[in-house]
């Protein structure tokens, strides 16, 4: 099921980064390049 989460709640912002930045990073890896700008989001730019 898919449900919508509201990231402007700090713990569900931290979750989501806790996905989001190690794929990134997984990303990053597979093309050689650490300028991605979802790698650097944190909970304030969520």
């Amino acid at each position: 099921m898919i449900k919508e989460i509201c990231i402007s709640e700090r713990k569900n912002a931290e979750q989501v980064l806790g996905i989001q930045i190690p794929a990134y990073r997984v990303e990053a890896e597979l093309i050689g390049s650490y300028d991605i700008p979802l790698l650097k989001d944190t909970v304030d730019t969520l």
